[in-house]
């Protein structure tokens, strides 16, 4: 039995007309589920500021609350985003006059939320998507959020393969409604070959696998990896000395802060300069971080297996992993062209996929694009979409970042929810 607050909005939505949800990010796709499970369904979402005339979210359209379409008699408007903004949406509604609305809080939010059964409401979310995996793997101290338990990854590959057309890449058409599923996996880590492949045929499913190609041949682990490394083996009580202030490194949370620190304030460095911070931090906290072969790359033959596969593509994702707008022109180049040279040397044939390091919006910018263009990458993805008009928009598809759903399939698998929300 739902609670007053509960009761109160459905009450609400019921004795109006038409219902629009203000705000078509998470908390609007949250209350649409939840209303949609009591026999509600809105009919638009609202946001402030329009960029395309036919946008559509949850097969719902999309307006800008300046269309006249809310003004007519019995249409009630959800204000649905979180605390930060909330106010700034209804200092609009009171410019344009508009006092029928009601305000849904961060906790009223997390209520529908626990509510839902995101399977019951799969069907209103039918667009095509791209899914993010790194690893497959039983880490221990996954602090990067980044593995996925093997049983965990066959578990969610019977359920995709169940529930969505999986197709390769390069045939998804984004932005399409065909219940599409593109699975993507960044980055080129061992486990990909170990674990993941044999999943990947027992289920006959294709994949893009993007590998970095700066360790390949090495036993060296990814900077993110070494960073972690160096500050989870520090004895407690040792201190971090930033410029900004002080670390002191005591038990795993306080270890676990310190390498998100660190990790901002050298993703901008170069290639060298990283070299010479993690150089730097070594002799700071005295450890020498040898490499854990867990976290190595695939190396040149386990890269030509995994391309002999006939459900893998291999793309290219940069030689060191750096965030490409904090390079020149000519360092971008080099970090796409040189990658996509090794990696088609060694696997004997060209490749047309691509992905951004990281892929935030501010991971990439025109130029990058141009770049892998250029390069003869055709397939060119991210995971935040920076731009979304224009030509632009097609080489910068977002993706989902899936990672372990724990073991809770009371409410439908686990996955759904982050289905449904991208």
């Amino acid at each position: 039995m739902y609670g007053l607050e509960l009761r109160r909005i459905i009450e609400y939505c019921r004795s109006h007309k038409n219902i629009y949800c203000y705000g078509a990010g998470l908390y609007g796709k949250i209350v649409c589920a939840f209303l949609y499970l009591n026999d509600i369904c809105i009919d638009g979402f609202l946001i402030s500021c329009l960029e395309t005339e036919d946008s559509m979210v949850l097969n719902k359209k999309v307006m800008s609350i300046d269309e006249t379409l809310i003004k007519g008699d019995g249409a009630g408007v959800l204000i649905c985003v979180n605390n930060k903004v909330r106010q700034e949406l209804i200092n609009k509604l009171v410019a344009l006059r508009w006092d029928d609305y009601l305000e849904i809080d961060d906790e009223l939010i997390n209520e529908m939320d626990n509510c839902i059964d995101y399977e019951k409401v799969a069907g209103l979310n039918r667009n095509n998507r791209v899914l993010l995996y790194h690893r497959v793997f039983n880490l221990q101290n996954d602090i990067w959020r980044l593995a996925v338990s093997p049983e965990e990854f066959e578990r969610q590959i019977v359920y995709l393969k169940k529930h969505y057309d999986i197709v390769p890449l390069d045939e998804l058409e984004f932005g399409g409604h065909d219940n599409q599923i593109a699975i993507t996996f960044d980055d080129g880590y061992i486990d990909n070959y170990i674990y993941a492949l044999p999943i990947i045929e027992k289920y006959q499913v294709p994949v893009t696998i993007f590998v970095a190609t700066g360790n390949i041949g090495t036993e060296c682990e990814f900077w993110w990896d070494e960073i972690e490394g160096l500050i989870s083996n520090t004895e407690d009580n040792k201190e971090i000395h930033l410029e900004d202030y002080v670390l002191t490194l005591n038990g795993f949370e306080n270890k676990k802060r310190a390498c998100y620190l660190v990790r901002e304030k050298i993703l901008t460095l170069d290639y060298k300069q990283r070299r010479k911070f993690i150089s730097a931090l070594k002799e700071e906290l005295r450890v020498e971080g040898e490499s854990r072969a867990q976290n190595r790359t695939v190396d040149a033959d386990e890269l030509r297996q995994l391309d002999r596969s006939n459900w893998v593509t291999i793309g290219g994702h940069t030689v060191t992993h750096t965030r490409l707008t904090s390079q020149t022109e000519a360092e971008q180049r080099w970090e796409i062209f040189e990658s996509k040279r090794i990696l088609e040397k060694i696997i004997g044939h060209q490749i047309f996929c691509f992905s951004y390091p990281f892929g935030g919006v501010d991971d990439y910018d025109e130029t990058t694009i141009e770049l892998a263009l250029e390069a003869g990458y055709k397939n060119i993805i991210a995971v935040g979409q920076r731009y979304k008009l224009g030509t632009q928009a097609k080489y910068c598809v977002p993706r989902i970042v899936v990672q372990n759903t724990g073991e809770d399939h009371r409410k439908g698998h686990p996955m759904m929810k982050s289905l449904f929300i991208g």
